[in-house]
């Protein structure tokens, strides 16, 4: 499989991130947006330094390891605990302490895999979806220029995600916030099909021509995928 199909895989299927500590199994779930809200703020508490994790993360973590070694096994139990459980401060603080005597090393690892749990942005890339939603928004600021309409809302999660999922597949907020991974939630909002017609005059202003291209939607390989969700 390439990058595209394995992300894709990984994905749809949404399992889960598993490893072994004192002989029982833990795992990191795929993050769901009231999850993803939750450890955003929580992260907001460390002073983590984005250059330096982007040039050198496992470095990153582990003076996050260091510095910071409660919160982050707060961040980590928070992503080890599934649906609604992670509202519960006793069951995340229960959890904390089963990673409270882990090194330095381990725990840097454990929180590099809580970080990279997003792969929609880099499907998204990878697809050609960015350039598309970049391309859907100078049409509309085009035409909302040369129509005098005027757009409300879409400022915040309640509009641009929760409001636009429970409306389109007719989802309760709650399963949109709790049960759904993020990342499907957001490829199914970008990645679903969509047709607008350009006058001659609108294509010429955003230098716009003839690219007819749509990617095949099987784009995982079937037999792989099947092999990889058998047991």
């Amino acid at each position: 499989m390439n990058e595209t199909q394995e992300l894709i895989t990984e994905i749809l299927i949404g399992r889960p991130e598993t490893f072994r500590l004192n002989g029982a199994d833990y795992h990191i779930y795929p993050e769901t947006l009231g999850s993803s809200v939750i450890i955003s703020c929580m992260l907001e508490n460390l002073d983590l330094d984005g250059e330096l994790l982007a040039l050198n993360p496992a470095l990153e973590a582990m003076r996050q390891a260091e510095v910071h070694r409660d919160q982050v096994c707060d961040i980590i139990a928070t992503a080890t605990l599934a649906g609604r459980d992670c509202l519960s401060k006793s069951l995340m603080r229960e959890r904390a302490g089963d990673f409270a005597g882990l090194g330095r090393e381990d725990l840097a690892e454990l929180l590099l895999l809580v970080l990279n749990r997003s792969k929609w942005g880099r499907l998204s890339e990878l697809l050609g979806l960015t350039e598309e939603q970049e391309e859907t928004a100078r049409i509309a600021r085009l035409r909302a220029g040369s129509s005098g309409a005027r757009h409300y809302g879409g400022r915040s999660i309640f509009g641009t995600l929760l409001d636009q999922a429970c409306s389109r597949y007719g989802w309760s907020d709650s399963y949109v916030i709790w049960e759904i991974s993020l990342d499907r939630l957001r490829m199914m909002l970008c990645d679903s099909v969509s047709t607008v017609y350009l006058s001659e005059d609108e294509r010429m202003k955003l230098n716009i021509y003839g690219r007819e291209e749509m990617l095949d939607g099987d784009t995982a390989d079937i037999e792989e995928l099947r092999a990889l969700t058998k047991g």
